[in-house]
């Protein structure tokens, strides 16, 4: 370590609050491969580990959630199925990524090289680079030095104690991440709506979310549009409901065939003097020729004529519609 490198540290431990008397010895702290190398090892391995889960949660609950939906779609006679997951796998990532930290602050407390609480002094001894983490760094490990440093006459005492903070802190943010993402991926494995030609039917978990059956004759708006983007192509049809609540049928999955030949099947039953709107959002626009073109070619035979009606197009609106 050069002398800069220990000034620098030095500066580091002090703008954190650690007592001069500690200084040396957490700068001096014997390491081994966990320590010296393996902090950064361990991070990867738990952000590895925390990501996986989440991965697996994911793909787990929409799994799960779609074959739920499906059921209840060939029971219904619905064509159109509608899976929205993802809060609770994404706040569990949080979560575990929290509880990894309290598992590496309780063995910081312990684990020791040649008698000393390296791991612990390495929490305090290795300042990120300047910026936005360097700050958030401080912030994290500050208050456990301060709070450390009215309970400890040695540097062992002061190590521990920094360390259980650190576990304790992290321990609370886990328990409050954790308890929300186990009860949205509760509400989220069932939570669904299935459309089809006879009405929209919504599963619910618990009350007073409970099932619903929601008749197309109480339709009494209607939204349609298409979307695009570099990425895709997304078609706008939204259904308004006496009730007030919308089910956008463009942002649903087939259960079989093809989803904008299922949503035809449902037009058929609605009014067509119902209010109707044209899509909006910032300054796209809502009926983008190439977005047009993408969704009547889905149709089998006459897409532009098939496309014009589902969307309540204008004359203006369809003239020179490319069909490919």
């Amino acid at each position: 370590m050069t002398p800069d490198e220990r000034l620098s540290r030095g500066d580091w431990l002090g703008g954190l609050g650690v007592p001069v008397p500690f200084r040396d010895a957490i700068i001096d702290a014997p390491n081994n491969i966990l320590t010296s190398r393996g902090g950064a090892i361990v991070g990867l391995a738990m952000v590895a580990v925390a990501v996986g889960v989440m991965v697996a949660a994911f793909f787990w609950l929409e799994g799960d959630v779609e074959g739920q939906a499906a059921t209840l779609a060939a029971q219904s006679g619905a064509s159109l199925i509608h899976v929205n997951v993802g809060m609770g796998p994404t706040l569990l990532l949080f979560g575990i990524l929290t509880l990894m930290g309290w598992v590496s602050s309780v063995l910081a407390g312990r684990y020791r090289v040649n008698g000393f609480l390296s791991y612990a002094a390495g929490l305090l001894n290795s300042p990120p680079k300047q910026g936005l983490t360097r700050r958030a760094t401080q912030w994290m490990l500050s208050g456990s030095v301060r709070w450390a440093v009215g309970r400890s006459t040695t540097v062992e005492d002061f190590l521990r104690a920094v360390a259980r903070h650190q576990a304790r802190s992290w321990g609370m943010a886990a328990i409050l991440l954790l308890l929300p993402a186990i009860l949205l991926t509760a509400l989220e494995t069932n939570s669904f709506w299935v459309a089809g030609p006879a009405a929209i039917l919504e599963h619910r978990m618990f009350p007073p979310f409970s099932n619903r059956r929601h008749e197309l004759s109480d339709a009494r708006g209607l939204t349609t549009g298409c979307n695009h983007t570099e990425k895709n192509n997304l078609l706008i049809y939204e259904v308004r409901l006496t009730s007030g609540e919308r089910f956008d049928l463009g942002n649903t999955q087939p259960l079989r065939g093809n989803k904008i030949g299922a949503i035809e099947e449902i037009d058929a039953k609605i009014d067509r003097m119902i209010e109707h709107n044209r899509w909006e959002h910032l300054n796209r626009d809502p009926v983008h020729p190439a977005c047009l073109n993408h969704w009547a070619a889905q149709f089998d035979r006459d897409g532009q004529r098939r496309l014009t009606k589902l969307l309540r197009l204008t004359a203006e609106e369809a003239r020179g519609l490319p069909i490919r």
